[in-house]
């Protein structure tokens, strides 16, 4: 009977190491990095977009520009970019 549990820790530690593994080799996209920031430190995206821009001294109509372009077809300005590099 010992065997047994043992043999299922086992099995179970095994698992959860192949698991976290291919978790780890899982390359996570900058739109992924975005949003993963965005809940981490508790803002919106668009908040973001609005930090990083006062960093780069870029107005926030030109932030609010981007955004929309980022809502639309999913790019990132090169000031977002940075901060997505700094974060990495």
């Amino acid at each position: 009977m010992d065997i047994n549990i043992l043999i299922g820790f086992g099995l179970f530690v095994l698992v959860t190491f192949i698991m976290e593994f291919l978790a780890r080799r899982k390359k996570i996209t900058e739109l992924e990095t975005l949003a993963i920031e965005a809940r981490r430190r508790e803002l919106s995206e668009y908040d973001i977009f609005l930090e990083s821009a006062s960093d780069w001294n870029i107005k926030t109509e030109q932030a609010d520009r981007d955004f929309k372009e980022y809502l639309k077809s999913d790019a990132l300005p090169f000031y977002i970019r940075q901060m997505l590099r700094t974060i990495k």
